[in-house]
């Protein structure tokens, strides 16, 4: 489906992970679910990271 425009970001305890206006695109299959793992996993354990997607 093609875009109508807008931002679509991806942002761990609000770092930008993703972002669909820098990038021009929409994340590639399984891209998103990719950078989302890397971030969790590297987050400290303080009761988990703030995940968003807008």
């Amino acid at each position: 489906m093609p875009s109508i425009g807008g931002p679509f970001e991806i942002t761990v305890d609000g770092r930008l992970l993703f972002s669909k206006r820098s990038l021009g695109r929409f994340p590639a299959d399984g891209e998103a679910e990719q950078l989302v793992a890397g971030a969790v996993a590297a987050a400290p354990g303080t009761g988990g990271p703030v995940v968003r997607a807008h």
